[in-house]
Order: structure tokens, then sequence, then C-alpha cells
């Protein structure tokens, strides 16, 4: 009966210990799988920020620096403020090389939204000897349009985007441009006051 009795015991500790050290895999498991996550999850967070920032900087900067042509108009003659931006050789051979951008800013536009003093022109990092500098502020803008290839419609669409009951201290189109001068994207700001 010793023996029968002695070997039940065996069976049971192995039993038990089998048991525990199984119980332990799984809590260990549990343990690395919830660090990992936790660690997987800070990693997310992180590559989140970084992209976020990255994704501002590639935006613009916060204070951009234009050379170019400002008039006070009404917004209804922006084709004749581009005609003259077109035809002026004169910054146009001020150029380093082939332009990457022509910024649009629309500043101090008047209370019923018909006039504002807009300034065509390129970063002043592209020029090699420029007059005036127009700056504008960017660090507070909301994006109307991201980057991408709009038809006249998107464009119209998105000044209608517009918050009129905000006090707006500027609207800036960002134009990319290729090789040959061609459009072929373009973003949209506002900032508000």
């Amino acid at each position: 009966m010793n023996f029968i009795f002695s070997m039940f015991t065996s069976f049971f500790i192995v039993i038990i210990f089998w048991s525990l050290a199984l119980f332990q895999s799984n809590l260990a498991q549990a343990f690395v799988q919830k660090t990992v996550e936790k660690k997987v999850n800070k990693e997310n967070e992180i590559e989140q920020v970084i992209r976020s920032t990255e994704i501002r900087k590639q935006v613009e900067p916060e204070l951009i620096k234009l050379a170019g042509i400002k008039q006070h108009i009404k917004l209804q003659d922006i084709k004749i403020l581009w005609g003259r931006f077109n035809e002026s050789t004169e910054l146009h051979n001020k150029l380093k090389s082939q332009p990457k951008k022509i910024y649009v800013a629309y500043q101090k536009i008047s209370n019923n939204y018909q006039e504002a003093d807009v300034t065509i022109g390129y970063n002043i990092n592209e020029i090699t000897e420029f007059n005036n500098v127009y700056s504008v502020d960017t660090s507070e803008q909301e994006i109307l349009l991201p980057k991408k290839q709009y038809n006249e419609i998107a464009l119209a669409e998105a000044w209608e985007k517009i918050n009129y009951s905000k006090n707006i201290h500027h609207i800036l189109e960002i134009h990319s441009l290729d090789f040959a001068g061609k459009t072929t994207a373009t973003q949209m700001f506002v900032s508000y006051q």
C-alpha cells in the first residue's frame, strides 16, 4: 500500500509542479506581451509626434519671406495681378534657378472681403537680389487644401471653407512647380486673428 501511496503522491507532485510551471509561463507571457504592447504604443506615439513635426516642417517654416509684386486690389481682379507677375521679367531674371514654388498671400482683407493686399512672389531664398520683402507668419494657420493637384472648382470650394465670421489675418496659396514652371500641386491655408 505504501508503494501505491508513494506513486500517487509522486504523481500528484509532478502534476502540481507542471501546472505551476505552465501557469507561470502564461503569466510570464502575459507580462511580456503587456510590456511589448506598451513599448509598441510608446513607439507609435513617438512616431506620430515625429511625423506630425515633419509634416509641419514640410508645409512651411513659421515665417515666409517673399519677394515679388504686391498690390491692394479687388479680389475679382486677381487675374490682372497674375498677368503683371508673369510679365515681371526683372523679377524672374533674379531667380537663382527654376523656382519650385510660387506664393500668393492675401493680407489686410477688407471687411466686405472684396479687396486685399495681394502678394505674388517667390521665397527670397530663390532670388539673388530683391528690393522689398513681404513676410507671412505661418505659425498658426489652418489647412484649407492639402498639397495636391486641383482644378479651378476645387480651389473655389476651398475659398468657401473659410470662416468669414472670424477676422482673417491672411490666406496663403502655395503653388508647387515642375521643371517647366507648370503648377503640379497647390496648397491653401488660412490664418485667423
